[in-house]
């Protein structure tokens, strides 16, 4: 092997162990993060909840009818809902995302 090619050999081997370490090293910030966003779905989930059964229960109060409670606990479900399916689907194309990332840098 002549000294060029083992150069390039050499450089070709630290550029593949670079990206492993690299790669190793994102792993546990996506293992936390994917924590935290499966935390703050159920914060995005109750929260909303919490907040119509409280508003429909003092509307009740106020107005008399039972059905605004209900009206209320109904709306804040739907609420914290459409919560739910924003964060995730803002989630997935995060991850969608960083999947290309990846894989742009695989290929070079």
């Amino acid at each position: 092997m002549t000294p060029p090619e083992r150069d390039e050999d050499l450089r070709s081997e630290v550029a593949r162990r670079a990206e492993r370490l690299t790669r190793a090293r994102r792993r546990p910030q996506a293992v936390w993060s994917a924590l935290m966003r499966v935390v703050g779905l159920g914060w995005v989930f109750v929260l909303p909840l919490a907040a119509g059964a409280a508003g429909g229960r003092l509307l009740a109060r106020w107005l008399g009818p039972r059905w605004v409670a209900l009206a209320g606990l109904a709306l804040g479900l739907a609420a914290g809902a459409y919560g739910v399916f924003r964060q995730v689907k803002l989630g997935l194309e995060e991850d969608e995302a960083r999947r290309g990332e990846e894989e742009e840098e695989r290929e070079r």
